[in-house]
């Protein structure tokens, strides 16, 4: 997305709309960066037909090459089927207080 569009905003959640078509699933990172306390969430769209987060398999979502190459070491938060931009948004904000995130 847009560099300037802000977390959350109705410019945010339009452009969101527009690039996913919801229900879709989705794996969630925590990355720690490794010469630093930084801490981000990151997500991706998991290209299955699956409804059940269960059902996936790890070599579906596991991290990347050019993830395991960043300056940030990952886990798999979780995999999430998301109903819609705002089941997204909701889901984003709960796992940044949960994970101590800043958005």
């Amino acid at each position: 997305m847009d560099e300037k569009l802000v977390f959350g905003s109705e410019e945010w959640m339009k452009e969101l709309n527009n690039r996913v078509k919801f229900p879709k699933m989705f794996v969630i990172y925590y990355g720690k960066r490794r010469d630093s306390d930084e801490a981000i969430l990151h997500s991706v769209q998991v290209d299955t037909k699956s409804t059940e987060p269960k059902n996936i398999k790890f070599g579906s979502v596991s991290p990347t090459l050019s993830m395991a190459l960043s300056l940030y070491d990952w886990l798999i938060e979780g995999v999430y089927q998301i109903e819609s931009a705002e089941d997204y948004l909701t889901k984003m904000k709960e796992l940044c207080v949960e994970w101590d995130v800043e958005l």
